[in-house]
Formats: C-alpha cells, sequence, structure tokens
C-alpha cells in the first residue's frame, strides 16, 4: 500500500446559517516548510482508531485503486463513487483528489422545505443517525444551503430518460442507405472516421468515434443481436451484436435504437444513430469488440 497524501477540508462544529459545513475544523497536515507530509504508519495494536469525525480530501497515489482508498478510510467504496461522481467502470489516478467523508454514506445539501425525516427517507436512512453524525441537537438547527452527512445513505435511483425515440429498424433504414461492406474485415461502425479516443486496455475498453447525433451507426459482421436497451453503467442506449466463434461487437450512447433483441442482421446494415446518451461528454459512438467475453482492440479488425 502506497504512503498517503492528506489535505483537510474546513468544516464547522455544527449547522450556522453561513450553511457551512456541520463538523469539526479539520487541519492539514503539513511540515515545518510548508509541504504535505504523510501520516506514519502505527505499530500494529489491537486498539480502535478514533472515529473520524470531518470531511478530508485524499490525494491519489501511485498503486491505489477505489477499493483500497475505501479500506484506508473505513468506508464504502460506493461512498467514494458517489461523493466524486464516479462510475463503476471509472479509474482513479496518481494526484487525483478525492473527496472522503467520515462514515458510510452520501452527503446532501439542505433545500428549501427539506426536513429531517424527508431526508432520511430520500436515501433510507435513520433520523436520529443524521443528527448524530452532525452534532445536531435537533432538527431545528437545519439550515438551507448547510451540507449535512447522511450515514449508510443510498442516493436514490437516477430517473430514467424517455424511450430512445424512432426506435425500429424500418424507421432507420428508410432515412440511411446500408454501408458498402469491406470484403474480409469488420465494417466501419458509422459514417465518420474520426477517433477521440483509442483503446487502452481496461483504462478504455473500446474507441470513440466522433459523429454527428442521428448518423447512423452500422452492424461491423452479420450477427445476432443479444442486446438492446438502457444501460445505466454509462453505455446510455447500447446494442450488442454476437457474430458467432465467441466474437461480439457492442455500439454505445446512440440516440436511437433501430434493433431489438433476437433480430438478425447484416453487415453494414443501419442499427441505431449516433448520440450522447449515458456518461458522454458529445456525440460519438463508443465501439467494442469482445473476444470470449474478453475486450480487444477494434482497429485490429478493420
Amino acid at each position: 500500500m502506497p504512503e498517503r497524501a492528506l489535505a483537510g477540508i474546513g468544516v464547522q462544529s455544527s449547522v450556522e446559517p453561513t450553511g457551512q459545513l456541520p463538523y469539526t475544523e479539520d487541519t492539514t497536515i503539513v511540515s515545518g516548510n510548508g509541504d504535505s507530509v504523510l501520516k506514519p504508519d502505527l505499530p500494529a495494536t489491537d486498539i480502535t482508531p478514533k472515529p473520524r469525525d470531518s470531511i478530508v480530501t485524499y490525494v491519489v497515489q501511485n498503486g491505489d485503486t477505489i477499493s483500497e482508498v475505501a479500506e484506508l478510510f473505513n468506508v464504502s467504496t460506493n461512498t467514494i463513487l458517489w461523493e466524486n461522481k464516479l462510475g463503476p467502470r471509472d479509474f482513479i489516478k496518481p494526484g487525483q483528489n478525492l473527496v472522503i467523508l467520515p462514515v458510510t454514506g452520501v452527503l446532501h445539501t439542505i433545500s428549501r422545505g427539506d426536513t429531517l425525516n424527508a431526508i432520511a427517507t430520500r436515501y433510507r436512512a435513520k433520523p436520529e443517525d443524521i443528527l448524530e453524525v452532525n452534532k445536531l441537537a435537533d432538527a431545528s438547527e437545519l439550515v438551507i444551503g448547510a451540507k449535512v452527512v447522511v450515514p449508510d445513505g443510498i442516493p436514490p435511483a437516477p430517473a430514467r430518460p424517455a424511450p430512445a425515440p424512432s426506435t425500429g429498424l424500418a424507421d432507420l433504414s428508410s432515412i440511411f442507405k446500408p454501408a458498402p461492406s469491406a470484403v474480409g474485415t469488420f465494417n466501419w461502425p458509422t459514417t465518420a472516421k474520426h477517433i477521440t479516443q483509442y483503446f487502452r486496455g481496461w483504462r478504455h475498453t473500446g474507441i470513440d468515434i466522433g459523429n454527428k447525433t442521428g448518423q447512423p451507426v452500422y452492424a461491423a459482421e452479420d450477427g445476432v443481436v443479444t442486446t438492446s436497451g438502457w444501460n445505466a453503467g454509462g453505455y446510455g442506449y447500447y446494442i450488442i451484436i454476437d457474430h458467432g466463434n465467441g466474437i461480439q461487437t457492442l455500439y454505445a450512447h446512440n440516440s436511437k435504437l433501430g434493433v431489438t433483441k433476437g433480430d438478425r442482421v447484416k453487415k453494414g446494415g443501419v442499427i441505431a444513430a449516433v448520440g450522447s446518451t449515458g456518461r458522454s461528454t458529445g456525440p460519438h459512438v463508443h465501439f467494442e469488440v469482445r473476444v470470449n467475453g474478453n475486450r480487444a482492440n477494434p482497429l485490429d479488425y478493420f
């Protein structure tokens, strides 16, 4: 386990009208020359460490994983993912700052109309636990704009977007012609050739091809659609096609889906329209090739 670097976040011991965090003041750990220092490992003992009651910022070190950081601070992996807006497929890198809550749970900003019971219900938590961990005497100390930790809270599931419009192969096929088929290789999955991200193994499991919203997405090879729908993990509206011999292709972030599970598709056939659904920063096709369940570099197949 690499050494850890911590930086404190200023907090207050109770909820004030200014809307500051209701925690005791936490300080940055620094050396005499102002540099950050690392907390030395204590000798192995049976003494339970004092519970932490403040939010801290942790600087990711070489070799860190999210699960290791979670174990270091005695919080759940999801607590780190939620507070830092990370997805289950995201990775952390050295130098990245992670906000770490003092306990497993979520951080909630109090809005107009919020009540203690409403907050507890929203996150499936106990009102008395919220008061205790935030050092609040009662619900009257909740102030609009203040942030409170909800121990063991679970954020509500995000609202699922409306179904992708104009679904159906006939709809898209009437607009776009099939792509010319390349002999002996996969077809390029859309009209544009601009690659915005390349395959990088587990860091990026496919290639991203930038294109305009609504442009056609093509089947790379003949096959059977095994998945067509919404993926909450980041793909948005996506399609998986099984080509036999252990080979599958995936097409993600679509704005429209033109096929359904069980459909047989032809190489170069229109299966979807380019979009930016899911975890996406702009319209593109995220294209993956999977061989016996393992991601392969798509550029090896064109």
